[in-house]
């Protein structure tokens, strides 16, 4: 047991969105509502992983309860991304992922915006 950083905190509280933005999306019929979360995910996590050390712990056990927590938003993220029908390449998980998904998603979106459309 130890003691939370704030943004452990707040990753924690987004990963525990998730099922709630799916049911979100699925009522509403919009796939934007889960972009929109998709980004906010990996804004959190780009700004946990910028400032929360995880391979540098200050014990093994905080440093294995961080990488879960990014198994945990590594996962959410993917799964996110697949219900949009935008794969996500295992590349993604470096030090610019937020910018990364924002591209991703407008590649992604901008073909479910062309094929509405139609």
């Amino acid at each position: 047991n130890y003691e939370l950083e704030p943004l452990e905190i707040e990753l924690i509280d987004i990963i525990s969105r998730f099922p709630n933005v799916v049911q979100q999306s699925a009522r509403e019929y919009r796939p934007l509502v889960m972009a929109t979360f998709a980004y906010d995910l990996a804004s959190v996590f780009h700004k946990f992983y910028h400032v929360v050390r995880v391979l540098q712990a200050e014990t093994e056990e905080i440093r294995n309860a961080r990488l879960r927590l990014i198994a945990a938003a590594k996962q959410t993220l993917s799964n996110a991304l697949r219900l949009l029908a935008i794969q996500a390449p295992e590349k993604m998980w470096s030090i610019q992922t937020r910018d990364y998904v924002y591209l991703v998603l407008l590649d992604g979106l901008s073909g479910l915006f062309n094929e509405s459309v139609v």
